[in-house]
């Protein structure tokens, strides 16, 4: 596909191309609760039913709280909750990043009484392919996602479950769908702003093949507004 696309007028993301590494990350986001949630949701999806506890999203929750206050990709959660030296180096570097109380007991003291292993082992595994070690180690988003809407440009994500395993393709997809919904919300600037082109506000057409396999929140609320 890339050789086809005209980066000017569209924008491609694929995981599978091993020339071509998107530099994209599921834990960029203006609020950071909201980021928190929308990744808990779709790890929850690793878990079999009766494995999800409130011990384990409590992990999860605080983890990815602390990586994205100190701007880490999403792999370093594997070292962050890892007993070892590294893991141990790992969160007294992030404590300085965590800004309230509750996330400083978590990591001083609550995080050494809970199955965090279970959590460390289930990441340990989902990051062992190098596609997707290499999805989730970005630490910053060169996609703007604003900007495809605006300019009313094509977004290509090939998200193909056959080729990417339904764990990842699921959890990339439902990344993206909150990306452009954040950008959507975003344009809630455009009213207030009559010195811009009108056409600018025209409507942005997003087709996701298979969305109810993506578990988000942004999925949810954007229905729900329909």
């Amino acid at each position: 596909w890339s050789s086809f696309i005209n980066e000017n007028m569209c924008d491609y993301f694929s995981l599978l191309d091993k020339k071509y590494v998107p530099c994209y990350s599921t834990c960029i986001g203006k609020d950071v609760y909201k980021v928190v949630d929308d990744n808990v949701n779709r790890f929850k999806n690793l878990y079999p039913a009766n494995a999800w506890g409130h011990g384990i999203e409590d992990i999860l929750r605080h983890s990815f709280y602390a990586i994205i206050s100190a701007g880490l990709p999403l792999a370093a959660i594997r070292i962050l909750l890892s007993p070892n030296s590294e893991g141990e180096n790992l969160r007294t570097y992030i404590f300085p990043f965590l800004k309230n109380k509750e996330e400083e007991l978590f990591w001083s003291e609550n995080f050494r009484h809970l199955p965090v292993e279970r959590v460390a082992s289930k990441f340990t595994l989902f990051l062992q392919p190098e596609m997707t070690r290499r999805a989730f180690s970005q630490k910053e988003n060169k996609f703007d996602f604003r900007d495809t809407i605006d300019n009313r440009k094509i977004f290509l994500a090939d998200l193909r479950s056959g080729l990417l395993g339904n764990d990842l393709a699921d959890i990339m997809g439902s990344s993206l769908f909150s990306s452009f919904y954040d950008a959507a919300m975003s344009r809630m600037d455009l009213i207030a702003d009559d010195s811009l082109d009108s056409e600018i506000g025209t409507p942005f057409s997003l087709y996701v093949d298979e969305f109810y396999t993506y578990p988000t929140k942004s999925l949810e609320q954007s229905l729900r507004e329909l």
